[in-house]
């Protein structure tokens, strides 16, 4: 099974770019579009109090955060934070993300993005949160899947 995210702006990895993610106050379902090493997700969203990604069967409490991943993470006010890398604009989720059949959350690219090869049963169907749960074709950059 082969599943890859790519953006059609693969221009963009040539040069560092500012990224700014707008949370909005309570939980959020976020990732990272720009690359950067693994690391503590309070040294990003300093004010959040909790981060939990959803490895096949059960949500888990966080410390660090990773590029490819959707995270859940708790606000306590509407906030912006600009991160500074690499736009992400490749992402192999079968590799990177290990994915296997059921429920994950997948993060997106630097640039809005669709599925552009997948096999068959690969992925099913993409949701994105918006106060209730929605059908998505696009994966925009910031926001898990």
């Amino acid at each position: 099974m082969l599943c890859f995210l790519r953006s059609r702006c693969l221009n963009l990895v040539k040069r560092k770019k500012f990224w700014k993610c707008r949370s909005k106050s309570k939980w959020n379902l976020i990732s990272i579009p720009v690359i950067i090493e693994k690391q503590k997700f309070k040294n990003i969203f300093r004010k959040a109090d909790k981060l939990y990604f959803f490895d096949t069967k059960q949500y888990t409490n966080e410390t660090y955060i990773e590029n490819g991943k959707g995270y859940w993470i708790n606000m306590p006010e509407d906030l912006q934070i600009s991160i500074y890398g690499h736009p992400l604009s490749k992402l192999n989720l079968d590799s990177e993300l290990d994915l296997t059949h059921g429920w994950h959350l997948i993060g997106s690219l630097f640039a809005p993005c669709t599925l552009t090869s997948y096999s068959e049963n690969c992925i099913e169907a993409i949701f994105k949160y918006e106060d209730t749960y929605k059908l998505s074709t696009i994966l925009n950059p910031g926001y898990g899947y």
